[in-house]
């Protein structure tokens, strides 16, 4: 499975992001292009250790079931439930948030393994490094999927 530890995984998430234009439509769900990327933002953000989200109650529960999905070649289900920690409902400017996250995945790789979050995933709890670059790429690449590129 690819992570994003990989320098070719990597390259391949920058180059699906440079290819979004302010005007990409999902193909599903609720976001706007610029909100999708300010929301993949959020979770790079946990990643890398800038940003400490608390546990959500549901994810106690159901994020351990959830996990083993993480770690596979399948691909989340359209319309798969946000947690409420990472929705985004206002509006965002998307030269800007383009650029925060292409910083960001740049930012997550060049942390490397030790320099990732030691706090537990708001929904599916402890993560090993190796495990939070697998699921950040998973994650990018579902929501790339989700608008096209």
């Amino acid at each position: 499975m690819d992570s994003l530890f990989n320098n070719d995984a990597k390259q391949v998430i920058l180059n699906r992001i440079n290819k979004l234009t302010p005007d990409t439509k999902g193909q599903w769900g609720k976001m706007d292009v610029a909100q999708m990327l300010a929301h993949c933002g959020q979770i790079m953000e946990v990643a890398i250790a800038d940003k400490k989200l608390p546990r959500t109650f549901s994810g106690r529960f159901v994020g351990p079931f959830v996990k083993q999905f993480l770690f596979n070649d399948s691909t989340f289900p359209k319309n798969s439930p946000t947690d409420p920690n990472f929705k985004i409902v206002d509006q965002k400017d998307f030269k800007t948030e383009k650029e925060r996250l292409l910083n960001l995945v740049n930012r997550f790789q060049e942390k490397g393994e030790q320099g990732l979050t030691k706090h537990k995933h708001p929904f599916f709890g402890s993560l090993t490094n190796n495990q939070w670059g697998m699921a950040s790429y998973k994650h990018l690449s579902y929501h790339l999927n989700q608008f096209g590129v």
